[in-house]
């Protein structure tokens, strides 16, 4: 909460800039009644055009990975190495997720608007692949005080999940059997199936008990 609270006025500001990208349409009184409110999408084709032209630079030949090699490589092995890891890498973004290619997009146009956002790519015990997932900037709370993400003491994911997708989780091992059974218990007769907002946190904890997290 109280890092929620710091990002106010930049949440503020983002609403006020989506509204202007989608050309929300408002009643205007001035300089008379139901005076005509005629929107131009300058905002709205500055940022697509900004993705159309960042996309190529990204998505070169198929291909988003690049490797090199730190150092000696008097045979060349590393070198094969290198290009074998990042072919497999490159299958993987490109051709065994179908979702990367046209996440980017949206990623680059939302980063035109709002300046900030974070894609989040990881391994889904539950599918058993690479996802990948764009996080919407209201459900990213992290201290709007820090300079970078690496100096957050706290960094918190709001995941809107489905009581199957925690069930999933449970049985994947990936959640705690206890608080998903109640929930389960809480929302099983809910007929509207309705989203459960689940908080994922990157923290320090002193898994030790040695003093330092």
């Amino acid at each position: 909460n109280r890092d929620h609270d710091s990002m106010s006025e930049w949440l503020s500001d983002i609403k006020k800039v989506e509204e202007l990208a989608s050309l929300v349409s408002q009643k205007k009184n001035y300089p008379l009644p139901n005076s005509a409110n005629v929107k131009f999408p300058l905002i709205t084709k500055a940022s697509y055009e900004f993705s159309s032209r960042t996309y190529p630079e990204i998505m070169k030949d198929g291909k988003v990975v690049k490797a090199r090699v730190i150092g000696f490589d008097l045979d060349d092995k590393s070198a094969e190495q290198a290009e074998r890891v990042a072919d497999y890498m490159n299958y993987q973004l490109v051709f065994e997720n179908n979702d990367w290619e046209r996440d980017l997009d949206l990623l680059l146009t939302r980063l035109s608007l709002i300046g900030f956002i974070c894609y989040k790519s990881y391994y889904d015990d539950i599918n058993e692949k690479i996802t990948n997932k764009i996080c919407d900037p209201k459900d990213l709370i992290i201290d709007a005080n820090v300079k970078s993400l690496s100096d957050a003491r706290r960094i918190s994911h709001v995941l809107h999940l489905r009581l199957n997708d925690l069930v999933s989780g449970k049985n994947s091992d990936v959640y705690c059997c206890d608080p998903v059974d109640e929930l389960i218990e809480q929302y099983q007769e809910d007929e509207l199936d309705p989203k459960i907002d689940v908080i994922e946190q990157h923290t320090f904890l002193d898994l030790d008990e040695d003093d330092y997290e």
